[in-house]
């Protein structure tokens, strides 16, 4: 595939994302000091498991483009699943696409959601449905702060809609081509120079050699919604680290690690 097309498909995505998470030019600008050219190992995305907006559907758009999908993660304490996706050419990132099971909240949970996602607009019936915001109507302050008692990431997703949930680093290329090796105490520091707070859950290293996987991620940054009750500051987008092991055959680990992801997805917590 010509390779034009996907960049017609991820700059949108990236320039969306940035709009929401101002701290990542912050972050680009200390790392690129080291190593002018940075490459993601994945992009993260959410969505709720219903016709039209499904992985399923979402995934076609992916098809097309020619990534192909790599495996399956579920998540039955955030009611969740997730497909995480590859494509052919390695310096393309990865793509992870969650879902929310909206049949699994309380009874007021699903009334909130489906009262919304009713007001909803067509969705676009290209690619753009990845950066395309939200298609509904929003949901008032008390709603908001209800869904997030039982699932931040349906209160996210019904206030924000579709966007990039955040990008990740590949440490191996970059340190395969740095002035600097970075390390994980290198990274914390660096982090902590620039003034970006790191998620906590779980240890700020999520993972280890042992499941071939170690990643940390950046709390979300924030943004004010305009809400019926204010204008009030909600938990926006944030900014992922991934450092790769190899497998038994010499080559590169390529999947994810669910306990990794579970704690991963508590950087847009608001607690």
């Amino acid at each position: 595939m010509n390779n034009h097309l996907i960049k017609q498909f991820l700059t949108p995505v990236w320039q969306d994302y940035l709009q929401l998470a101002p701290q990542v030019a912050v972050i680009q600008t200390a790392l690129m000091q080291h190593n002018p050219i940075l490459v993601n190992d994945h992009i993260a995305f959410r969505t709720f498991d219903i016709p039209e907006m499904d992985i399923a559907t979402l995934e076609k758009h992916l098809i097309s483009l020619e990534y192909k999908l790599l495996d399956n993660y579920y998540f039955p304490e955030k009611h969740l699943s997730a497909c995480a996706y590859i494509h052919p050419d390695p310096s393309i990132a990865k793509i992870f696409l969650s879902q929310l099971h909206i049949d699994q909240l309380s009874e007021q949970s699903q009334l909130i959601i489906s009262d919304k996602l009713s007001t909803r607009a067509s969705l676009p019936s290209d690619n753009s449905i990845f950066y395309c915001g939200r298609c509904w109507g929003l949901p008032s302050w008390e709603e908001y702060l209800y869904l997030r008692q039982e699932s931040e990431y349906a209160a996210w997703l019904i206030t924000l809609g579709f966007h990039a949930n955040h990008f990740t680093l590949d440490m191996n290329a970059f340190n395969a081509n740095s002035d600097r090796q970075l390390d994980w105490l290198g990274l914390i520091k660096l982090m902590e120079s620039i003034h970006i707070s790191m998620n906590p859950e779980g240890g700020i290293i999520k993972g280890s050699p042992e499941v071939l996987l170690e990643q940390a991620s950046t709390l979300a940054d924030e943004i004010k919604i305009d809400f019926d009750q204010g204008s009030k500051s909600i938990k926006s987008c944030f900014y992922e680290f991934a450092k790769r092991f190899d497998q038994a055959d010499g080559k590169e680990y390529q999947g994810f690690v669910a306990a990794n992801a579970n704690q991963i997805f508590s950087s847009t917590n608001s607690a």
